[in-house]
């Protein structure tokens, strides 16, 4: 302990000495350190850390696979049926998600609710924060119960214990807070208060014919299930299937091909994200590497410089393990000290990663840095320390005493110092092209992204999110009543813009629905085999406040009500694809709606319009299915507005509209549609942003690193330069030798840089859009623009070089 203090003693003040080396050092440390730890912080909170539950591990996501696709939703009748019947499960609890308005100090809030089982919390392993969660005592209470959110709680509360006990009115119900659960909670995702369902599974968005809880035909609870202690999900998998098989006898019509798929609730959760995370912390490990390389050369610079007194040293008797320790000693104090200023620079990274994360990524509550990420940094910087330490330090001590005393200061232990100092900079230029690479092709796909036809032009269009509650808009006329009240009172308004209402908005993935359909005079798939579409359910006058072409035939009147011919529009894609050659006008299609005394009712193709990107902008357009909202029983739409006055005029006229309509209701969540646009790209605008200035930051350091070889290499030739001169040397001779080396060592790592960014990138293609992986025009100008780069950092030193006076350098000598 004693030799390890006097060498922490000798190592500060060594290291006070050279305060610009110790500056430089610290500070690129610092930058690696810190933006590994804030990168990892974010990893931590959504990836690592278990999920706050009671035996996490045992939670798993039910969802059923069918030919077509993995549907995460089931019907309560389903639920119900799987509950009751299987043998590997300790709880099986359901939820879906909505929206709802309560009203906090006399003013209508909506809130993103979640209906859930009175199991639902006991089965997830929830404790609550304030208060109680629900539990299988209240499954007879008739709902009426709610569960706020921590964030929700103190937001609109003022995180007020004395909110427990409190009614609130919904509707035409009286519903009271029982408790509140802390912010780490989020299932579903993006919920803020969970309300017990009323009966013994939450009842659909959508009124159906008879009882929902044993109609098959709605798909639309999210379930979660807790195994038994024991059983793997496997086990639980073989149970649930044997179940299945029953229902697809039972009802073949809605169950047939479908099987059953059990994920990890955390996989549920985060599984999205997962790879997107993952790179990212591979991209800044790539750039600590970078910084570690730097700070490397540095030492073996600065060490190679110190060739006297470690001679006197060894002469002294100081073995070869005693140097290397006291060398050690000395990058662990630098790697210390950068990381201390990292994790300040973390707690920033941090704040910054959240800021800009988009709101679907799960767990944010989470990610923060703490002692657990502390400690992380602290690890960090001590591995660093030793990386970067233990090959200067292990060079320069290999020189006998003899050896080191002969040896000029300057000139250190000669050839193989610079063979160490090469290799290094050829790992950094070549680690550095893989993050320059790898960084402009996703910028690439980003800007292809951005660049993408949506199918409709988003300029001077606002949007607003209206919602019916249930109780108070039970049936479909009467929800399509209030739309037509309020379509009509916003238009006749005097100078009103054109209005519309849609469902679901463009590029919004918070709404999507589908229906199977059969076209008429064709023949029957197999049950559970028909083709889908997007249904998008929409007022007249839509296409024209979306700026979407008719293509052919004609638009959707406000003539096209439930007493005419029922009419529906589609799009070029499911014209192309399902009537290829062929006219679509005319054709007639079953989308499971019948009519009163019709047990099939026939939807007319009237038209067809422009192909429209609903999912996202990378995604391409699929059959889409356009009907008037008088036929689609939906207590969510939004309305859009196309207008060049200001949002917040648009907002304002809303607001009177819906007032005039019904004032207990609050306008929803208002956006143009470019935020809208700018929002669905904002998962691809991270990855650009976050890689790209980790490959801004790696470029700058490896220009840093060949400056310093340069640099360093200048100085210890500056007799053999002197020479030459004093020879007849000219100065374009010199400027050759000094850049002609570096353009070597540039030359050898952007060639190593190819082949590793060939190897790395082939884990983006998932990322990439509209550029191939091995894009070589990414390749062959990033390539270039790092050789420009480099040679230009030589060249700096070579000038230095051709001022030597050889007399003066002579004499020196």
């Amino acid at each position: 302990m004693h030799t390890l203090l006097q060498d922490l003693r000798y190592a500060a003040r060594l290291l006070r000495r050279a305060p610009a080396f110790t500056i430089v050092a610290v500070a690129t440390l610092a930058l690696g350190i810190g933006a590994t730890t804030g990168v990892f912080s974010v990893v931590d909170g959504v990836l690592l850390r278990p999920l706050p539950y009671h035996h996490p591990d045992q939670l798993v996501a039910v969802q059923r696979a069918t030919p077509r696709a993995v549907d995460n939703a089931m019907s309560a009748a389903d639920f119900l049926d799987f509950q009751a019947r299987n043998h590997t499960l300790a709880g099986m609890a359901a939820s879906i998600e909505g929206i709802f308005t309560l009203r906090v100090r006399g003013v209508p809030v909506q809130v993103a609710r979640a209906v859930v089982t009175s199991n639902f919390f006991p089965v997830l392993g929830v404790t609550p924060l304030v208060g109680r969660v629900f539990g299988p005592a209240d499954a007879k209470a008739g709902g009426g119960l709610l569960v706020l959110s921590e964030p929700f709680w103190r937001q609109q509360f003022g995180s007020d214990p004395r909110v427990i006990g409190r009614a609130f009115q919904i509707g035409n119900r009286s519903y009271t807070v029982v408790g509140v659960v802390p912010a780490s909670f989020a299932w579903p995702h993006g919920a803020q208060v969970w309300q017990l369902a009323s009966r013994a599974a939450p009842a659909p968005p959508v009124a159906l014919k008879g009882d929902y809880l044993t109609n098959r035909g709605m798909q639309y609870l999210q379930v979660a299930a807790r195994l038994r202690s024991g059983v793997t999900a496997t086990a639980a998998t073989a149970d649930l299937e044997t179940i299945q098989s029953h229902l697809a006898r039972l009802d073949p019509d809605n169950e047939s091909g479908r099987t059953i798929r059990l994920t990890s609730l955390r996989d549920e959760l985060v599984g999205p994200v997962r790879p997107v995370l993952l790179i990212l912390l591979a991209a800044v490990t790539m750039l600590l590497l970078i910084a570690c390389v730097n700070v490397a050369n540095l030492l073996l610079a600065r060490a190679t410089g110190r060739g006297r007194e470690i001679g006197i040293r060894t002469a002294l008797g100081a073995g070869r393990g005693r140097l290397i320790r006291q060398l050690v000693t000395e990058s662990l104090l630098l790697s210390l000290a950068g990381g201390a200023a990292g994790l300040l620079l973390a707690a920033w990274i941090t704040d910054a990663l959240a800021h800009l994360a988009p709101h679907s990524l799960p767990r944010l509550a989470d990610v923060h840095v703490d002692l657990r990420v502390a400690l992380f940094a602290l690890a960090v910087s001590a591995v660093t320390g030793i990386l970067f330490g233990i090959v200067p330090a292990w060079q320069v001590s290999k020189a006998g005493p003899i050896e080191t005393l002969r040896a000029d200061t300057r000139t250190g232990t000669g050839a193989s110092s610079q063979r160490t100092a090469n290799v290094m900079v050829v790992a950094q230029v070549g680690l550095s092209l893989v993050l320059l690479i790898a960084a402009g092709l996703i910028g690439q796909s980003l800007l292809k992204l951005i660049e993408q036809n949506p199918g409709f032009r988003p300029d001077h269009v606002v949007s607003a999110q209206l919602f019916l509650p249930p109780p108070q808009y039970p049936t479909q006329a009467a929800q399509v009543d209030f739309y037509r009240r309020f379509l009509e009172q916003f238009a006749a308004r005097p100078g009103a813009p054109p209005i519309a209402i849609t469902c679901p908005l463009p590029l919004d993935p918070g709404d999507t629905i589908s229906a199977a359909f059969k076209i008429r005079g064709r023949a029957e798939t197999a049950p559970g085999h028909r083709p889908l579409a997007g249904l998008i359910i929409i007022s007249p006058g839509y296409f024209h406040v979306m700026d979407i072409p008719l293509e052919r035939g004609r638009l959707l009147t406000d003539a096209d009500r439930d007493e005419a011919p029922r009419a529906i529009l589609i799009n070029r894609t499911m014209a192309q694809r399902y009537w290829p050659g062929a006219d679509p006008l005319g054709g007639q299609l079953d989308l499971g709606m019948s009519r009163k005394g019709q047990p099939t009712a026939w939807f007319t193709v009237v038209g067809v319009v422009g192909d429209v990107r609903t999912a996202s902008l990378r995604t391409a357009p699929g059959p889409q299915i356009y009907l008037t909202y008088r036929e689609f029983l939906l207590p969510f739409m939004t309305a859009v507005v196309r207008s060049p006055r200001s949002v917040r005029a648009v907002t304002s006229d809303l607001r009177s509209a819906l007032a005039a309509v019904d004032p207990s209701l609050p306008l929803g969540t208002v956006r143009t549609m470019p935020d809208v646009v700018a929002a669905s790209v904002q998962q691809p605008r991270l990855r650009a942003l976050v890689l790209g200035s980790f490959a801004v930051l790696a470029l700058a350091l490896a220009v840093i690193g060949i400056y310093g070889l340069m640099n360093y290499s200048v100085v210890t030739r500056t007799r053999e330069f002197g020479v030459r001169m004093a020879l007849g040397a000219g100065r374009g001779h010199i400027v050759g030798l000094v850049v002609g080396r570096g353009l070597k060592l540039l030359l050898v790592g952007t060639a190593a840089g190819i082949v590793g960014a060939w190897a790395v990138t082939r884990a983006l293609s998932g990322f990439l859009y509209g550029v191939a992986a091995a894009d070589p025009l990414t390749y062959v100008g990033l390539s270039l623009l790092l050789v420009a780069a480099g040679v230009l950092a030589s060249y700096m030193p070579a000038r230095r070089a051709t001022r030597i006076d050889p007399m003066i350098a002579l004499r020196s000598e």
